[in-house]
């Protein structure tokens, strides 16, 4: 009897090429302390080769003069558009005449603002934009609704 159980465990829990079926299982699913340790010891090396290989194809930049000045062109771009715009909004200069403008430059500008503003708006600020508008409404409600008499102000 023992040795049909024998024959069936192999089986049910499979064999390796060495014989320790089962115990490759325990192995498995409960790792000695030595197969930990060779694990972690594969994951550092996994980790540094990894940090290893990013490093190397990092972007070199600012390598000379000209692109610390072209990066700063870059970055500037998009602040000093968005400054002009907010000063013509707010009257501290004046509009250029639009009516001199072809429509197509008008529309790509209207397009690049659009995506400047617009993205951000749809990401981040229309959920809490939301919520506000609702706690107001509620606020709103519920003062408006307070004007008016109930049955608890009516006691017989």
């Amino acid at each position: 009897m023992f040795g049909l159980i024998t024959q069936l465990l192999p089986l049910f829990f499979g064999s390796s090429k060495n014989g320790r079926g089962i115990v490759d299982v325990v192995e498995r699913f409960i790792p000695s302390a030595a197969s930990i340790e060779e694990g972690e010891q594969k994951d550092k090396a996994a980790n540094a080769e990894s940090q290893a290989s990013a490093r190397a194809m990092k972007f070199r930049s600012h390598e000379s003069w000209l692109d610390i000045i072209i990066d700063a062109w870059n970055r500037a771009m998009r602040p000093m558009i968005t400054t002009g715009l907010v000063g013509i909004w707010f009257g501290w200069w004046a509009a250029p005449d639009l009516t001199d403008l072809n429509p197509f430059y008008i529309q790509m500008t209207m397009i690049v603002f659009t995506f400047w503003f617009g993205g951000r708006f749809v990401t981040k600020d229309i959920m809490p934009a939301v919520q506000t508008w609702r706690e107001r409404k509620k606020k709103k409600e519920d003062s408006l609704l307070s004007d008016y008499e109930t049955e608890d102000d009516y006691e017989n």
